[in-house]
């Protein structure tokens, strides 16, 4: 039996986590404005799907959190504003819920992305449950996206 143990310390995993979680976090403040934002015959449809959204995305940062800890890093924001671009389009009262909509998709694919390259690092430190927990991210930022792309379909 092989003997599983921790690598902490890695300071390349753990940097990526923090970006990630950055990302996480203001995806999930992003969702949240949405919820309150969104209007059009749509309403009741996205107003329930952002605020189940946002609610699993928050009990998500506290697993990423505690992973960074358990590689040995801290969490620790630089605030990289990456989705600062897409929360000014909710400042305008005469924003469409398709563009609230496009928005959330853009910001999901973001995510996917960074996932992506977490668990490139991961697998290189062969760190399995680093890898698991980001393709388990990448499954929901893209079934999230998904949804989304779902509803502009049909209101094209």
């Amino acid at each position: 039996m092989k003997n599983i143990t921790i690598q902490t310390g890695n300071c390349e995993e753990s940097e990526q986590l923090n970006i990630l979680l950055e990302q996480h976090i203001e995806t999930t403040i992003f969702l949240q404005r949405c919820h309150w934002n969104i209007t059009g015959s749509a309403f009741l449809t996205l107003h329930q799907m952002f605020e189940q959204a946002y609610l699993d995305y928050f009990k998500i940062q506290d697993e990423i959190a505690e992973r960074i800890r358990i590689l040995g890093g801290y969490v620790n924001f630089v605030h990289t504003e990456r989705i600062q671009a897409l929360n000014t389009n909710l400042h305008d009262q005469n924003t469409s819920d398709r563009e609230i909509i496009q928005s959330a998709i853009e910001c999901h694919d973001m995510n996917a992305q960074l996932a992506e390259e977490c668990v490139k690092t991961a697998s290189k430190y062969e760190d399995l449950v680093s890898e698991d927990l980001c393709v388990s991210l990448i499954s929901m930022y893209q079934k999230f996206g998904w949804m989304l792309r779902s509803l502009l379909s049909q209101r094209s």
